[in-house]
């Protein structure tokens, strides 16, 4: 444990990185910025547990603690009624000796504390909070809430909480998040019914999450109807054989496609039907994935091939042996080895082949 000496003193240690040794590697140095850094923190936080304690006119844990301690609100609840004791009579406090939250956990019931704790501050004028452990919190009990109820917009405005901080949430699947975290939600409480029968534990004494879905679990579940719709998307486009659908469709967040190129359109098109028609049904993710990454391979392949081939021509243009030899020997083109001792016969050969065919030699041609 830390008191506030000790925080001083080792501030004071932390205060000189930078100015030691020369010699120092770059690891050594990042290293003792990032300790510099978390002390500097612990400093801060040292601050700000002596300053509540003398608030509430009680010890607090120590300060590498506290962060965990603030998660059930109770010390905010105490600090909500030293500013604001008309609105957060004591009373009103949820676990105030947290003798609950020490046994089983988490309740939701004390999210009460935090909300007294917003309010109190909102009445004294305090800046509003930035989106903490707490908030957080309050947002997944107030998308549970919303799950519960059954309404689609109702749940979407609350995955769409800032403090939810819920990542890839798209206005178009409402419903289909609904029915989905609404499954996994009455799931869970079976679940969690079920343990508390088996167990001979009352309801209220278990943990919020026993019954709640997590932020993690809401996300993931989010992100498998985000799949599920992008590749539903995927088939579709592949159905209609259009190509700036499809585009459209592998770029959709759900399926993580980041390599999405519009001029190899064509090319994903081909891929993609091919692969459908070999598996005589829908595709799935992990073929998307790897139809992608074969089409956009086949692609730049044939790319670096057409611009070989572009340079072989100049080559000619130009008469330069040293240039023809030199775009001959790209590993690009695919062409087969050459001599050395040829370079006359091959620029003679290749410039007569290229005024037979208008101009250009195409691979083919050069091949042969």
């Amino acid at each position: 444990m830390e008191d506030g000496d000790d925080v001083d003193a080792k501030r004071a240690s932390f205060s000189h990185v930078g100015m030691t040794e020369e010699r120092q590697s770059a690891e050594e140095m990042d290293e003792k910025r990032q300790q510099a850094m978390a002390y500097e923190y612990l400093c801060h936080l040292q601050e700000a547990k002596q300053w509540m304690e003398a608030c509430i006119r009680e010890e607090l844990p120590a300060t590498t603690e506290l962060e965990e301690g603030l998660m059930n609100g109770v010390i905010l609840g105490k600090l909500a009624h030293f500013f604001a004791a008309d609105i957060v009579p004591i009373k009103k406090l949820y676990d105030i000796d947290q003798s609950r939250y020490q046994a089983k956990g988490l309740h939701f019931r004390h999210t009460d504390n935090i909300n007294h704790w917003l309010r109190a501050m909102e009445k004294v004028g305090f800046p509003k909070l930035s989106e903490d452990d707490a908030a957080l919190h309050a947002a997944i009990i107030a998308i549970n809430d919303a799950i519960e109820k059954q309404v689609s917009a109702d749940t979407l405005t609350a995955l769409q909480n800032p403090a939810a901080r819920m990542k890839q949430v798209q206005d178009h699947l409402a419903d289909s998040y609904q029915e989905q975290l609404y499954t996994m939600k009455t799931a869970k409480e079976e679940k969690a019914a079920a343990q508390a029968e088996r167990e001979e534990v009352n309801e209220a004494d278990q943990d919020v999450y026993d019954r709640l879905l997590t932020q993690a679990e809401i996300q993931g579940n989010v992100n498998q109807v985000n799949l599920r719709a992008g590749v539903d998307k995927v088939n579709a486009a592949l159905d209609a054989g259009d190509e700036m659908a499809l585009i459209e469709a592998l770029q959709a967040p759900g399926l993580g496609l980041a390599a999405i190129k519009k001029d190899n359109a064509t090319w994903y098109l081909d891929e993609l039907s091919r692969l459908r028609q070999e598996k005589g049904q829908l595709l799935d993710k992990d073929d998307i994935h790897k139809s992608v990454e074969q089409a956009n391979n086949a692609a730049d392949t044939r790319t670096k091939r057409d611009e070989a081939i572009k340079a072989i021509n100049m080559a000619i243009d130009s008469g330069s042996t040293t240039e023809l030899m030199s775009a001959l020997k790209r590993a690009d083109a695919q062409l087969p080895p050459v001599e050395e001792h040829g370079t006359q016969l091959y620029l003679a050969g290749l410039t007569n082949l290229k005024n037979k065919k208008d101009g250009v030699c195409a691979l083919p041609t050069i091949l042969a």
